[in-house]
């Protein structure tokens, strides 16, 4: 059985969310969004008094989409 990669994945701490797309480029190229959150290289970060906007997040999701959708075609 081949599993396919994970899109993303988020987890709630008691200080934050943290929202995984596995995917540096994803993170970088909403960099410019992201301005004002805390992120690493395959992390974003955010608080219920700061949240991700919720059109930040769906691009998040269709970059990582696409992402994978182009690894299958190679």
């Amino acid at each position: 059985m081949h599993l396919a990669p994970a899109r993303i994945s988020a987890r709630a701490t008691r200080t934050h969310v943290g929202v995984y797309p596995f995917s540096p480029p994803a993170i970088d190229a909403l960099a410019a969004d992201l301005v004002g959150f805390s992120t690493s290289k395959g992390t974003v970060r955010f608080s219920p008094e700061h949240p991700l906007p919720d059109d930040v997040l769906d691009r998040l999701v269709l970059f990582r989409r696409d992402e994978i959708d182009a690894m299958r075609t190679r």
